[in-house]
């Protein structure tokens, strides 16, 4: 499986996500996200420390996203950037979606607010992603 992967295509998704995500978070939605957390600003900043682990996690958890969506674009015969989105699109409304619904519904720490900014970004990224590894 490994020596079918286009690398090029693989660190193209891989930045644009993570450029995705940093605008997605700080200027678009980021101050709606934040207040979403019902963190206090000392938890934020305390947060804002230990980020370089999370951002480590992060990117790993980014690259096993585009393997697997690069390997059902290959199963799929996704070719197109078009065909490419569809596919990040179904990926997201049958898996993604309705499983990070799950806090919302049954725990009072997550609010529908924070849902609809979180799933956004991932349709949007899932989509982009999908796009961008159809073209190679």
């Amino acid at each position: 499986m490994l020596q079918n992967v286009n690398w090029l295509a693989v660190l193209v998704a891989f930045v644009a996500s993570n450029v995705l995500g940093m605008l997605w978070f700080s200027a678009l939605f980021g101050k709606a996200w934040i207040k979403t957390l019902g963190r206090s600003a000392k938890e934020l900043a305390k947060m804002k420390k230990s980020s370089g682990r999370s951002m480590v996690i992060g990117a790993i958890g980014t690259l096993v996203t585009v393997f697997v969506l690069g390997a059902v674009l290959r199963y799929t015969e996704a070719t197109a950037p078009m065909h490419g989105a569809m596919v990040g699109f179904w990926v997201w409304l049958g898996f993604v979606a309705p499983v990070m619904m799950g806090p919302v519904i049954w725990s009072r720490t997550s609010t529908w607010k924070r849902y609809v900014i979180e799933a956004s970004y991932q349709l949007v990224n899932l989509a982009m992603l999908g796009a961008i590894l159809a073209s190679f």
